[in-house]
């Protein structure tokens, strides 16, 4: 009785609320169709008027009601008679489609042509004026023309959009939405309420729910006629709406046993195609849009506290793919967006209620299922011209909330341990960006938006959970994630040939590896399982660097590399059991970055060499031309793994250099094959730098005489002999730059220091000259060698044998400073100084010259400023021909030989001559050197200093006088001699000088005797000098005045 009593009740509700509905329906079909007869019949009226306007404006004379004339007479054409004008044409007069037909048989003339009756009007016009002037006799007068109305010139006002009805839309469609929703609501808290006070059993809710919902659904597509579009497609949407609450309470609410889960799905598969028909069909906005927010709803309404993630999540992907299905029928894309935001929440709020460490893989793969249905839902909207913002943001938006929910997870202590599962999470997001990126060229920003996630997923849960046993997942997902994006240029210049590489992308193989920073310090014990992630990462950005032509990442990658290997080196303990497997890893970078650098240069190269007409950075994105890079490239993989190298030696205990420098050796080999292979001639001076700087920081921490120093002097030949080696060896590649030839010059000067301070620390001896001497020979052979090579046409030549002789002239000139002292090495730097600039005759290189004059440079400043120079030795019993005659005489010969062998055009030096120079120099030694012997002479035997003094001697002071007088005589001299005017003015200046110390000192000082030499010798001296003057100098100038001058 209660089951037919609620049958009842709900049948009279429906009659009661339903036929008022229907009744106030019809009443508002009536009052539109009659309103639209009213406005027709009004616009009808009004286009009668303006007919009327137009026909009396066109005939003023006529009356309004013409009375039929009598009918005229076949027209017939005589010869003389002026010929009838033809009655204007009915297009002449401009035509209202609307204007009624009129009588047409009033007027006809048989000449005439049939008129259509819509223009009989304009006809009636143009003859009405002749039938009633016709006269019988003689011809009838031609009537007057009508002049055509001009077309309108103004355009007509366009359709107005018609104003929102905002009471019929409140009326009869909000209220309508608003009713049918508050029905669906209506039903289902009767039926929760039903429930709880166990009112109705199960089975009859459900057949009632059923029937109601199917009711309201027939009802609405019964009533989808145009007049009852709100009406019908409310009915429609709730009663979806209904069906599908049903179903759901049927399987998870009262566990019915016919309702299995292939059963469920069945129906509400039913349900899902039948709302879809039912949207499509009627173009039925509401019944899509209520549909889905009686859909998400009702998991919520009807939970049941019980924990289902199959059909729940089941039911929201079916309730997706009917939403989906219509948006691709109809343009209505929000609706993929509403859907995929109620998915997101009802993800949320699953996770937030259900979610543990047990259920995980229920997230991963709802997060996974998700993505992928609205990511082909986006791309089947591509393919059918649908696409819109709509679409790429709810699959975007799916992808980005999976991200971010594995982002949160991996910070719970419970959840971080399974990295797998939230790994996946985070990769599934980043998986579906990169695919919206490929699929549609406006989301640019989807790859570096999930990188940037997937990377500070990663980093957080690493930060946090990295354990010893998790580090394979960690390096497994850091190497997947870096070869996503490594690869993912490639499929987008495959899949959009026109697109470039955006700069940003060349982050993410270095932002990978800094990943990997992070198991080094944060594990007790730096693993070397990181190494071979990171040599895959390397070759991935060899790869992208090839892919792009921009060396921007592999410098990047490569400096990276090079900051992971240093932190590792500092997290090793300080032992040497572990020196094998630091030289191991080392080693293996060496390889890799020498090879892949070589490698990814050449791929450049013809690249570039291939490419015509245009830049290859056009379509890839790339910068071809910078050559910086290019060029910096070499170097840093080359200094790389020596930087390595200098830090383990600097930080591992290594009294045995070998099996670094072992190493070191191997590194050298291998780029120096490159080198040859590659065109690379900068590399024999990057590795000679290197090796030395190795050495040098183990002999200044390791070294020591007592610890195999032979060993030490064996290395150091060695590298030595190799660099020097490698031009005589590679000659066909070497004979166009001298840059192999100046690394060769260079070795042994390079490693002198080393192999002078090994010999001297482990078999000191008294003959250490000889290890420059022995170190020159093998100099001056390379130098021969090469003089033999180099023709005299090749413009190398004279820059390698100035290197090369160079090095030979570098050694001999220690052999001085180290195996003699004081004087010695001055006199060898002048003869040294002296045979540059005779070499520099028969080797014109700049080097050889500025050389040459650096060392007599030096030679001048020790024997002019140098006061230890008076120091050296005490007063020896000879006079005149002592060490100061040879070292000032060999000194002096220097100069002036230079001076004669850098004659015209030689010695330019810096757009100047440098001739005065040498020449003034040599002559300031003589001086000093007259002065310097008479100071010697007048000293007293075994005086340690010599001093200059002026007074307290008679002989010395008259000596001083005498000796300036002569040497200002000599210079006037030469300079007469030689037309130098800096000779002759100098010679004057110390004359002048001379002669007042004459007056000055000695006239006052000197006693008679001495006093009457020194005057005679001065006076002869300034006779001698004035006769030269008037007999060469004053003769020459007033010959060149007399003499007249040349016509122009």
């Amino acid at each position: 009785m209660e089951i037919i009593g609620i049958i009842f009740l709900l049948g009279a509700a429906l009659v009661l609320v339903v036929l008022p509905i229907v009744n106030a329906i019809h009443m508002s079909e009536g009052r539109r169709t009659t309103k639209s007869l009213v406005d027709r019949v009004e616009l009808l009226a009004a286009e009668v008027q303006s007919l009327r306007k137009r026909l009396d404006a066109a005939a003023p004379g006529l009356p309004s009601s013409a009375e039929p004339g009598p009918k005229p007479r076949a027209e017939t054409e005589e010869p003389g008679a002026t010929r009838r004008e033809k009655p204007p044409q009915p297009q002449d007069f401009p035509q209202d489609a609307t204007t009624p037909p009129q009588p047409a048989d009033e007027v006809t003339t048989p000449s005439t042509p049939s008129i259509p009756e819509e223009e009989l009007i304009s006809g009636m016009i143009a003859k009405a004026p002749a039938a009633l002037e016709e006269k019988p006799q003689g011809p009838p007068p031609i009537p007057p023309s009508i002049p055509p109305i001009p077309p309108r010139t103004t355009q007509p006002p366009g359709p107005r959009k018609p104003a929102i009805q905002w009471e019929t839309f409140v009326g009869a469609k909000l209220i309508m939405w608003l009713g049918g929703l508050l029905l669906f609501l209506t039903a289902a808290y009767f039926v929760k309420y039903s429930i709880e006070k166990d009112m109705i059993p199960p089975e009859v809710r459900v057949t009632l729910g059923f029937l109601l919902g199917i009711g309201l659904v027939v009802g609405g597509f019964a009533l989808k006629r145009k007049a009852y579009e709100a009406a019908s497609q409310t009915f429609c949407a709730t009663g979806i709406v209904i069906l599908y609450a049903v179903t759901f309470a049927c399987r998870s609410a009262y566990h019915f046993a016919a309702f299995t889960p292939g059963m469920t799905f069945a129906l509400m598969a039913l349900i899902t195609t039948s709302a879809f028909l039912l949207a499509v069909r009627m173009n039925a906005l509401v019944v899509a849009v209520l549909g889905m927010v009686g859909g998400f709803l009702t998991p919520v309404l009807l939970s049941t506290g019980v924990d289902n993630p199959l059909g729940l999540f089941g039911y929201v992907a079916l309730l997706n793919v009917g939403l989906i299905a219509v948006a691709l029928a109809r343009p209505w894309g929000f609706l993929v967006a509403l859907a995929a935001a109620g998915t997101g929440l009802m993800e949320l709020g699953w996770a937030e209620r259900y979610l543990n460490v047990e259920k995980l893989s229920v997230a991963l793969w709802t997060h996974i299922g998700f993505n992928a249905l609205f990511f082909f839902a986006a791309e089947a909207a591509r393919r059918r011209g649908r696409s819109s913002h709509w679409w790429i943001g709810a699959s975007a938006g799916l992808a980005l909330l999976a991200q971010t929910t594995a982002l949160a997870l991996g910070v719970d202590r419970a959840m971080g341990s399974h990295i797998g599962l939230l790994g996946s999470i985070a990769i599934a997001g980043d998986l579906c960006l990169l695919g919206l990126t490929l699929r549609f060229r406006g989301v640019w920003w989807g790859q570096p938006a999930g990188g940037l996630l997937i990377h500070l997923f990663f980093a957080t849960w690493m930060s946090r959970h990295l354990t010893e046993p998790l580090l394979y997942w960690a390096l497994g997902g850091v190497l997947l994630v870096a070869l996503i994006h490594g690869s993912f240029p490639l499929l987008m210049l495959r899949v959009q040939p026109e697109s470039r590489v955006p700069n940003w992308a060349h982050a993410f193989p270095p932002a990978a590896l800094l990943l990997l920073l992070l198991p080094i310090f944060k594990l007790p014990t730096a693993p070397i399982l990181v190494w071979p992630v990171i040599f895959a990462i390397d070759l991935i950005a060899v790869g992208f660097t090839i892919l792009t032509r921009s060396l921007l990442s592999l410098l990047s990658v490569l400096l990276i590399t090079g900051v992971v290997a240093i932190s590792w080196i500092f997290s090793v303990p300080a032992q040497a059991g572990e020196t094998s497997v630091l030289l191991l890893i080392i080693g293996a970078i060496a390889v890799v970055f020498v090879f892949a650098g070589m490698f990814a240069l050449r791929k450049l190269a013809s690249a570039s060499g291939s490419a015509t007409g245009s830049s290859p950075g056009n379509a890839l994105g790339g910068q071809l031309s910078d050559e910086e890079l290019r060029a910096q490239l070499p170097a840093l993989t080359a200094l790389m793994p020596f930087v390595l190298l200098i830090l383990v030696v600097s930080r591992m205990p290594l009294p045995n250099p070998s099996p670094v420098f072992a190493l070191a050796m191997a590194l050298i080999v291998l780029l120096l094959s490159v080198a040859r292979a590659f065109a690379q001639n900068a590399l024999p001076l990057i590795a000679l730098g290197c090796v030395v700087a190795l050495q040098m920081v183990w002999h200044q921490k390791w070294f020591h005489a007592d610890i195999s120093p032979l060993i030490s002097l064996g290395w150091l030949l060695a590298f030595s002999g190799l660099i020097l080696a490698y031009p005589f060896a590679s000659r066909a590649q070497c004979m166009n730059t001298s840059k192999p030839w100046a690394a060769a010059a260079l070795a042994l000067p390079a490693h002198f220091y080393l192999i002078y301070r090994s010999i001297d620390v482990a078999w000191p001896n008294s003959m250490m000259g000889l290890v420059p001497a022995v170190l020159s020979l093998p100099m001056l052979v390379s130098a021969l060698q090469a003089a033999r090579w180099f023709a005299s046409a090749n413009p190398r030549r004279n820059a390698v044998l100035a290197w090369l002789g160079g090095s030979a002239l570098f050694f001999i000139t220690l052999i001085f400073p180290i195996q003699f002292e004081r004087q010695w090495i001055t006199v060898s730097w002048a003869l040294e100084g002296a045979a540059l600039c005779w070499m520099f005759r028969r080797l014109p290189h700049p080097g050889v010259r500025w050389t040459g004059l650096g060392l007599l440079a030096v030679t001048m400043v020790r024997l002019t400023i140098n006061p230890a120079v008076l120091e050296y030795h005490p007063r020896s019993g000879t006079a005149i021909f002592n060490w100061y005659l040879y070292t000032y005489g060999c000194a002096i010969a220097s100069f002036f030989l230079a001076a004669h062998w850098l004659a015209p055009p030689r010695d330019r030096v810096g757009g100047r001559s440098c001739l005065p120079l040498l020449r003034g120099a040599g002559g300031l030694l003589l001086f000093l050197l007259v002065n310097i012997e008479i100071a010697d002479y007048f000293s007293a035997v075994g005086e340690r200093s010599l001093t200059f003094q002026f007074g307290g001697n008679f002989a010395r002071d008259m000596s001083y006088t005498i000796a300036w007088g002569v040497f200002a005589l000599g210079l006037v001299s030469v300079g007469i001699a030689w037309k130098t005017k800096g000779a002759r003015y100098s010679g004057l200046t110390l004359l002048g000088i001379t002669l007042l110390k004459l007056f000055l000192h000695d006239l006052g000082q000197l006693p008679q005797l001495y006093r009457i030499g020194a005057l005679a010798g001065v006076a002869v001296a300034a006779i001698l000098a004035s006769i030269l003057y008037q007999k060469f100098v004053a003769s020459e100038e007033s010959s060149d005045k007399a003499s007249p001058p040349s016509a122009p």
